[in-house]
């Protein structure tokens, strides 16, 4: 049978004799920890494994994830304060006549404001990738664990 450009060899496989599946009482509920902490490993299957006497085996994957990330900043302005820094002065007095009873002029102040500004940003984050590398059985000697 071919899959993709690779040959995939079947086999039929003889009947197996049925498996143990008697309760074991003095299950150690320790022995399968690795895969039990996994979020993956449903509580349907720690059911299963406390039930019956199983074989943990462990198989390492490698491969390079990447995951695009958006980083969009932003800022907010907090309320402001004021204080006056000088005396105000008058200027550009103008009337415009008795009619339309409008005067115009100008006040000029130094002011200081004081203007809180918070800077941060957001991160998204898009779909990840993955670039399987190779499976062993063998632990990969040369990784360390995640911080997290």
């Amino acid at each position: 049978m071919k899959w993709g450009r690779f040959r995939v060899h079947t086999a039929r496989a003889k009947p197996r004799p049925p498996i143990h599946t008697e309760y074991v009482e003095d299950y150690d509920s320790e022995a399968n920890t690795e895969k039990q902490q996994h979020p993956s490993f449903s509580d349907d299957c720690k059911d299963l494994a406390s039930k019956h006497t199983t074989c943990v085996r462990t198989a390492f994957q490698r491969a390079v994830v990447s995951v695009p990330v958006a980083v969009k900043p932003f800022s907010l302005a907090g309320p402001t304060n004021t204080l006056c820094c000088s005396e105000p002065i008058v200027t550009n007095v103008r009337c415009t006549g008795v009619k339309d009873r409008i005067c115009y002029f100008t006040i000029t102040q130094e002011i200081c404001v004081e203007v809180p500004i918070h800077f941060g940003a957001e991160a998204h984050v898009g779909e990840p990738g993955v670039e399987c590398l190779q499976t062993s059985l063998e632990d990969c000697e040369d990784c360390m664990e995640s911080d997290d």
